[in-house]
């Protein structure tokens, strides 16, 4: 019996349209804005997505992802969105097979926190981001949970705890890879 993601979860996409749902999402302007809907994934290319309505205090966000060669996947856990639609403030994770970006957590861009454990080119991994007022643990997974591979926490979040949540894949930094995003919970 399928379950109805929408119905389970206070914030839910499984990327199964023709396109991007612009009720759930906004394209932020700033980065090429390259993207696409291809079997199930949202492909992002030196891209951000951000929710539109959308914001989280306290949460876990799970996300099934993947990411070419070079490119780090990232997810803004809690983002301020300016009026120019730039984030002006966010607390991110990442995880890629960059060195010094294998399994991150940041702010404003400024890494707090990193393991080396890097990722693989094109394999699915599922990442558990639980965020609240005392920090973000940051968790990944096998595709199927039955291996945890890499953990961190990091508790000096400051007292930013309400934002916008986006998918974002950025060439500057990593290259010109594509990432894959299968489903956001």
């Amino acid at each position: 019996e399928y379950l109805d993601g929408n119905k389970v979860f206070p914030f839910f996409d499984d990327f199964s349209g023709a396109a991007l749902n612009e009720e759930k999402w906004e394209i932020i302007p700033g980065l090429k804005k390259e993207y696409s809907i291809k079997d199930g994934y949202l492909q992002l290319k030196d891209c951000l997505v951000v929710t539109r309505n959308f914001k989280t205090k306290q949460a876990i966000l799970e996300f099934k992802a993947k990411a070419e060669e070079n490119a780090g996947i990232q997810v803004v856990v809690r983002s301020k969105v300016s009026a120019q639609g730039l984030p002006a403030y966010e607390q991110r994770v990442y995880s890629s097979n960059y060195p010094g970006a294998e399994h991150t957590i940041a702010i404003n861009n400024i890494a707090k926190l990193n393991i080396s454990k890097p990722i693989q080119p094109l394999t699915d991994y599922i990442y558990k981001a639980t965020i609240n007022s005392t920090g973000i643990l940051f968790e990944r997974y096998s595709q199927d949970y039955q291996e945890k591979q890499a953990q961190i926490k990091f508790l000096d979040v400051g007292n930013f705890n309400e934002g916008y949540i986006g998918l974002k894949s950025e060439a500057a930094a990593f290259g010109a890879g594509s990432v894959y995003f299968d489903w956001v919970r």
